[in-house]
């Protein structure tokens, strides 16, 4: 996807190796059952460990690119790139054992002629760092690794991940690598880069699990922390698959584009959106106010005098 030139430069010697890796055999099978517990515990590990982070707008002509690193006792555990081209995106994971790259997981995000959403998965198995030994298509069915397409992929697959390596270790010695909390800005897609069109396990490194405790009842949710560890808000997830399906802002930290965060005057509020209509709630009895796909909701009891904005929800 990124840096075409190094893939032809790679391709023959790469080739030659897939070659020799053709079939799964014992060999491969061992391999497979040591991929999987890898990935395991690698899935485990991340959900503490909060992921270097680098954007860049100009590398490529098609849209940005986004990197985020994973890393334990100093090696990399996890790598993944995210290629936006428009309103698409492929989202690119990339899992390592003691002989490099094992294992890969993309997900394409795009749009059909009717502009309805899809999602493509595709599941990579390696050993050796850069020989495919097993591919899973967007139908989990093998792929038979005799095929020319298998070869090709394979390689592409690769190259992907070592040049987008490469590029992060390049462009991160230049500019501030964070984990997106230094921007403290809710946008309608999300914050931090949590969007709603990934899994929550995307994020576990960003995220905390807890109870938050409510009027309305206890509730399972995902906190979302800054990089200094200070709770900024929460999420909810979709427990039939663990999609998130609200996000809600509760710090004075974070603010949208417009500069409305929370403790903003119900004054302020009405001068940066003079056509907000405030509502009272039906079942909590909360006063609110949409204003696309935000949610404001106000500490005051008076649709004549809200208060100040007490939260700002956005869902999916």
């Amino acid at each position: 996807m990124i840096e075409k030139g190094l893939r032809l430069v790679l391709a023959l010697a790469f080739i030659l190796t897939l070659i020799q890796g053709k079939g799964l055999g014992q060999e491969n099978g061992d391999q497979i059952k040591y991929i999987r517990k890898v990935f395991q515990e690698t899935t485990t590990r991340c959900e503490s460990i909060s992921p270097k982070y680098l954007r860049l707008d100009t590398l490529r002509d098609d849209g940005a690119i986004e990197l985020r690193q994973w890393m334990h006792n100093d090696k990399d555990i996890k790598f993944q790139l995210t290629e936006y081209d428009g309103k698409d995106k492929r989202v690119s994971d990339f899992y390592f054992g003691n002989g490099g790259l094992i294992f890969a997981f993309t997900r394409d995000f795009r749009h059909d002629e009717l502009d309805h959403p899809y999602v493509r998965e595709n599941r990579y198995y390696f050993k050796n760092d850069d020989t495919l030994i097993r591919w899973l298509d967007e139908d989990k069915n093998e792929v038979d690794p005799t095929s020319e397409g298998f070869l090709e992929r394979g390689y592409e697959i690769w190259a992907d991940m070592h040049s987008s390596g490469e590029t992060f270790f390049m462009y991160s010695g230049r500019i501030e690598v964070s984990s997106e909390k230094d921007k403290h800005v809710i946008t309608p897609e999300g914050i931090y880069g949590i969007t709603f069109d990934r899994p929550v396990s995307d994020f576990f490194g960003e995220l905390k699990k807890g109870i938050l405790n409510t009027g309305e009842g206890d509730f399972k949710v995902y906190y979302i922390r800054t990089k200094k560890g200070e709770e900024v808000g929460h999420l909810f997830v979709d427990e039939s698959d663990q999609s998130i399906k609200t996000i809600e802002i509760t710090s004075s930290t974070v603010s949208t584009n417009d500069g409305v965060a929370i403790g903003t005057s119900y004054k302020k509020f009405s001068e940066i959106f003079p056509e907000a209509e405030v509502r009272r709630s039906e079942i909590e009895n909360r006063l609110f106010t949409k204003r696309g796909k935000f949610i404001f909701l106000f500490d005051g009891y008076s649709l004549n005098v809200p208060g100040k904005v007490k939260s700002i929800i956005i869902q999916r």
